[in-house]
């Protein structure tokens, strides 16, 4: 067997939480902070309380085939869960000890009496080189800390970040073909913030937002490739591809997502795309297809051509940890004339305490079809805290111990919003497929779907072969699925 152990920069945040050992090998842990509750805000002119975070750990290394984990814990607790379920990794305690073997490359969480504190668990397939340093269109952050600010990409150009470095900065590419963000080092967008003041009273709070860039923003960029690196702290959406075509993502980590609005990967009229062994834990939305929006988006028309659908653009197996939003997403911005022939397959949603795990939602004029959620493995916490938003300073998140909160597992609506802009046209949802659907919680999970009116229905929605811990559910009324005003053929096999 081989592996390949990184080791931290000096200067890098680390976390001490556990004392963690790679087939005898002790592993540094760096640091990343996340929400630790569904508490969010209109912008209030200022980021979110630190009291309302809290600071993990995560490992990162290599490795080609199944590797021995020792891990003490510097607390003393009842329960050891690797995560995700559908691995079959099983730990053994002994005290404070908890010894597993990890089958193999992929993202795990050692959890301890619940989620608090967990241990992140990167384990990269072996590398091979991919670049010299010497490279003229190869920009190469080696081990170590740089401060990169922006960094702006062009035609051919790679992007290189070494394991063991930590660059603080953000990438972005505009009418840019054949690049790659490549390497198993860190991308830390923690030093940008938002500079918006707090917004006087308005008609539509909702919409006030300050301008944030992402750290990985793509638009309208061609033959992209991007691998390996794990993106910490987004200030904004982490991974931002706005009317892209051929765009590769594989095996990316985002984590540290705290702020307002931090999503996970969030597809913007885009084509031909493929996201596959990532993972996200995010305070918003998680993994999400989207239409232009208000925000910063860039322009529908561009150099003469209209971006206007979102086409042949894959999710799989990937690893979601969601914490406010959703966890599969279309929507709910959907300003493009058709979103179709997009999946969700083989993903494990490990955690969600937002609204919904797999959502259609359109507050804009799109026709939405031809979506597929397929072997999707849902893992709900026993007692889940129901999303809060608070509405002023003094409000405390409003903790329930009894709580019998669970965020929605098929959702799929047509409405108007104030996300919606003023535009006064609604869009269509039909032909969805949720197929292979294994749900492990306490209780069966609410559903809802509702329409528009009789021009603009949700129909053709087709729920295949759905278990709750193992045991099938045959029908939509044992689903407790409601089908509200202007659905139609809406169907469980």
């Amino acid at each position: 067997m081989a592996y390949r152990i990184y080791h931290l920069p000096p200067e890098a945040p680390k976390n001490n939480s556990y004392d963690i050992h790679i087939e005898n090998e002790p592993v540094q842990a760096h640091a990343a902070r996340v929400s630790a509750m569904p508490f969010n805000r209109h912008w209030p002119g200022h980021q979110r309380s630190l009291d309302q975070t809290e600071v993990v750990p995560f490992v990162s290394f290599e490795l080609d085939a199944p590797a021995a984990f020792c891990v003490v814990a510097g607390k003393d607790f009842q329960e050891a869960v690797v995560r995700p379920a559908s691995r079959g990794v099983k730990p053994v305690c002994r005290g404070r000890e908890i010894r597993f073997t990890l089958p193999g490359p992929g993202q795990y969480t050692l959890e301890l009496d619940g989620v608090k504190g967990a241990l992140h668990i990167f384990a990269n397939p072996l590398q091979q080189p991919a670049v010299q340093p010497g490279d003229p269109d190869t920009l190469y952050f080696g081990p170590g800390i740089h401060r990169a600010g922006v960094i702006d990409m062009h035609s051919g150009q790679t992007v290189y970040i070494d394991a063991e470095a930590v660059v603080y900065g953000q990438i972005q590419a505009i009418d840019a073909e054949n690049i790659r963000i490549l390497g198993r080092g860190i991308l830390d967008h923690s030093q940008e913030g938002a500079t918006g003041p707090a917004p006087e009273l308005s008609e539509n709070k909702e919409l006030i937002d300050p301008p944030r860039p992402s750290p990985l923003l793509l638009s309208y960029c061609r033959g992209v490739t991007i691998e390996g690196i794990t993106i910490r702290d987004p200030a904004f959406l982490a991974l931002r591809p706005i009317a892209c075509e051929s765009v590769s993502i594989d095996n990316v980590k985002i984590i540290g997502c705290w702020r307002y609005n931090a999503d996970g990967i969030d597809f913007i009229n885009s084509r031909h795309c493929r996201v596959r062994n990532c993972f996200v834990r995010t305070f918003d939305d998680s993994l999400c297809l989207k239409g232009f929006y208000f925000l910063h988006q860039g322009e529908m028309f561009h150099r003469h051509q209209a971006y206007t659908v979102m086409d042949d653009v894959i999710f799989e197996h990937c690893v979601v940890w969601n914490e406010w939003g959703k966890s599969l997403e279309v929507g709910v911005d959907l300003c493009a004339m058709e979103i179709k022939n997009c999946a969700f397959r083989n993903c494990d949603v490990i955690h969600c305490s937002g609204s919904m795990i797999m959502d259609v939602s359109n507050v804009d004029y799109a026709e939405i079809h031809d979506i597929l959620f397929e072997d999707i493995r849902v893992e709900y916490d026993p007692v889940l805290q129901r999303p809060a938003i608070q509405e002023s300073e003094e409000q405390t998140f409003p903790t329930d111990p009894n709580s019998t909160y669970m965020p929605e597992l098929f959702h799929a609506l047509i409405c108007f919003s104030p996300y919606s802009h003023g535009g006064t046209v609604r869009g269509k949802i039909h032909d969805i497929t949720f197929r292979n659907i294994q749900v492990t919680a306490v209780r069966l999970p609410p559903s809802h779907f509702r329409g528009y009116d009789n021009e603009h229905r949700v129909e053709a929605v087709r729920i295949e072969n759905f278990t709750l811990n193992g045991q099938r559910i045959g029908s939509l009324e044992e689903a407790g699925l409601q089908a509200g005003p202007f659905t139609d053929k809406i169907a469980m096999i």
